[in-house]
């Protein structure tokens, strides 16, 4: 899967690429972008910047997968980035008030588990 995961993340390079290779190019880092972690280009804030650039570029299905992508960097981050974090706890925070309520929901389980998460980790 790193071969993969690597493939995706070279996709996502290109400025315009089909909204269902977003997706999956999405899902395969959110699952394997710990992977690739020392890649030069790679870095868990790398993954997340060139995920989070199609963002204004997709459809309202579309914006759910890349919430979980987020909430997976931010899983499979080690250590911890705060910066990233808050990065994206704050786009969580804006998709807690969306009118599409799939969205809403995800984003306040989302930040719930993963702040949650981080409150464990510190012990």
């Amino acid at each position: 899967m790193p071969y993969a995961a690597l493939k995706a993340r070279e996709y996502l390079d290109k400025p315009a690429i089909p909204e269902t290779m977003v997706k999956f190019s999405a899902y395969l880092l959110g699952e394997y972008s710990h992977l690739l972690a020392r890649r030069p280009g790679c870095s868990p804030k790398d993954i997340f910047v060139i995920i989070h650039e199609k963002l204004p570029t997709v459809s309202t299905p579309t914006i759910s997968i890349l919430l979980s992508t987020y909430a997976k960097i931010l899983m499979h981050s080690q250590p911890p980035d705060p910066e990233l974090q808050n990065q994206i706890w704050a786009i969580f925070s804006k998709y807690e008030t969306c009118i599409d309520t799939e969205i809403q929901q995800r984003a306040v389980q989302l930040f719930i588990f993963n702040s949650t998460l981080a409150k464990i980790l510190k012990f």
